[in-house]
């Protein structure tokens, strides 16, 4: 009777350690997928295997309008050279549409079937933090001599891909945010052109000369629909960030009233056309016409027009930096890359090596191409003094172009969270701008108002993180 319970009882003994075992292994490999999930982690030292064919997704756009064959044409024969290295990598491209790409690619991501790599050309940087990857794994290797890859960019375009972790895009290209001058117009007044190009200028010097400018009856534009020009003049300040790691808001009431002070007394010294409202209709033609001696914000197709169309036209041209409170600024720096991502179902790091394999071919090898064309410089330091010598732009407007790289600025993100937080920022900064321009507000009124919905954003992101 007693062996029989003693046989009984070692056989439930056994059947509990089992399931504890099962249930220990079960959680542990919960445990380890959740982390891994929550702490993706890519090994950079893979090898691809040359017997294995990887199916790479990349999603790009044409260049300007009208420019889309030639675009289509230069990225099937980057593509063809680029399989002569791997021919075991297939690639699928995509060029997507300007107005609706933006929003293709993120409802891909949503559905966890995004591209493996997208040409961010809108600069938005952060899609998914879930899904996007880094590409520091791969910068931060070394070779046999110890040099490392993240050294051949431009630190500026680096850090504006950074957190305080992670690099998230594989940098392309770089611009200096300028606004566009009237040489001829501007050597009737008491500009230094070369100091303030070399050494930046401040408000007052700009009020300064808006009013001689004023007296002969010429005019500054600013486009009262485009806000990009109240953030340059913030950067130019000093301001590049608005939210801390912390993400606790440091842009101050005092700030925004600088800027919108400025503004306003630009107008009262009639340095705008009458109907200010409406200027940004007129930003091209009194340019031509020689009635605006300076005009901002300047985007990247508007510059481009002004320097094709220079060459029919008797007006000379010259790049500005924004002006700044202090009498030397910094001039802010926009720049552009490719984004590597993976997909709901991970696909392994050798299929993300492929990617980029990918990237990294495009950005070091055929960036060229699109800096020429776009006027812009190569983030990938060995390709800018090839740059200098083919691209087809005047020598005094190069020049200017790296003097502005030189005095420039870009502020790293210190993460997904903060640089969602500095997207709403920027978005109620955008609607006082405009408050400004059109709703006849006091400048007080539309600072309250300003901060008041940015500081409930900042507010309701805490919450949510509770």
């Amino acid at each position: 009777m007693w062996e029989k319970l003693k046989f009984k009882f070692s056989w439930v003994v056994i059947i509990v350690i089992i399931i504890l075992i099962t249930f220990i292994s079960g959680a542990v490999t919960f445990y380890v997928k959740f982390r891994a999930e929550e702490k993706f982690s890519i090994d950079p030292t893979v090898k691809l295997d040359p017997n294995q064919v990887y199916q790479i997704t990349y999603w790009d756009y044409p260049l300007f309008f009208g420019l889309e064959d030639d675009y289509q044409k230069f990225l099937e024969g980057a593509i063809k050279e680029f399989n002569k290295y791997y021919p075991n990598i297939e690639v699928n491209y995509k060029l997507l549409s300007f107005t609706e790409g933006e929003t293709e690619v993120k409802n891909a991501l949503a559905e966890g079937r995004g591209p493996d790599i997208y040409n961010d050309i809108f600069g938005t940087k952060f899609l998914s933090e879930k899904l996007q990857l880094p590409v520091s794994p791969f910068l931060n290797l070394e070779d046999e001599t110890g040099a490392k890859e993240l050294d051949e960019y431009d630190p500026l375009t680096l850090r504006a891909l950074s957190t305080e972790e992670e690099i998230w895009g594989l940098p392309t290209w770089l611009a200096p945010q300028v606004w566009v001058g009237n040489k001829g117009l501007l050597a009737q007044t008491d500009l230094e052109i070369n100091k303030v190009i070399k050494k930046g200028w401040s408000w007052e010097g700009f009020e300064k000369v808006s009013q001689e400018l004023s007296g002969k009856d010429k005019v500054v534009i600013f486009n009262p629909y485009a806000s990009e020009l109240f953030y340059q003049l913030l950067i130019a300040a000093g301001k590049g960030r608005l939210v801390s790691s912390e993400g606790e808001l440091i842009l101050t009431e005092e700030e925004l009233t600088e800027v919108l002070n400025f503004l306003e007394r630009l107008r009262d010294n009639d340095s705008f056309p009458q109907e200010d409202r409406r200027m940004n209709e007129k930003l091209l033609q009194y340019f031509w016409e020689e009635q605006a001696a300076i005009i901002a914000p300047i985007n990247l197709w508007l510059l481009n027009n002004l320097y094709h169309r220079e060459l029919n036209e008797e007006v000379e041209l010259t790049l500005l930096p924004p002006p700044s409170k202090f009498e030397k600024g910094v001039v802010p720096i926009k720049s552009r890359a490719l984004l590597l991502f993976r997909q709901e179902e991970y696909q392994g790091d050798k299929h993300t090596k492929a990617s980029y394999k990918l990237a990294q071919f495009l950005a070091q090898r055929k960036t060229l191409f699109l800096a020429e064309r776009l006027n812009v410089i190569p983030a990938y330091l060995p390709l800018q003094e090839e740059w200098f010598s083919k691209v087809e732009l005047k020598e005094e407007i190069k020049v200017q172009l790296l003097e502005y790289l030189n005095r420039g600025v870009s502020e790293e993100i210190t993460s997904f969270a903060r640089f969602n937080l500095e997207r709403k920022a920027k978005k109620r900064i955008k609607e006082g701008y405009h408050s400004f321009w059109f709703e006849d507000e006091p400048i007080s009124e539309i600072v309250t108002k300003m901060m008041s919905a940015v500081e409930r954003n900042i507010a309701k992101d805490k919450k949510t993180e509770k």
